[in-house]
């Protein structure tokens, strides 16, 4: 039986009401808050991929793995709410 394609973005996540809701304390991971705080700093994913020897589709994939750790639905978001607790 075929499954359900799996959609990203808002559609993807329905059902949430703020920033991890439903779901325990983000524990951000070093490698994490770096992406962030690069992407805070304005590189795009390309350099960022570049810095930390790893490839584009990586740092899209970690982004989006920390976008859906914390509860939100885009990197931009993501970045926000880690400048907003002062992570980065």
């Amino acid at each position: 039986m075929d499954q359900p394609r799996r959609t990203s973005g808002p559609a993807g996540r329905t059902g949430r009401t703020g920033p991890g809701a439903g779901s325990a304390p983000w524990s951000p991971h070093p490698a994490d808050l770096e992406i962030l705080a690069l992407l805070a700093e304005g590189h795009t994913v390309e350099s960022i991929g570049r810095r930390l020897g790893v490839s584009d589709r990586t740092v899209r994939r970690r982004l989006r793995s920390i976008a859906d750790d914390i509860g939100v639905d885009s990197t931009i978001e993501a970045v926000v709410h880690a400048v907003r607790g002062r992570w980065i």
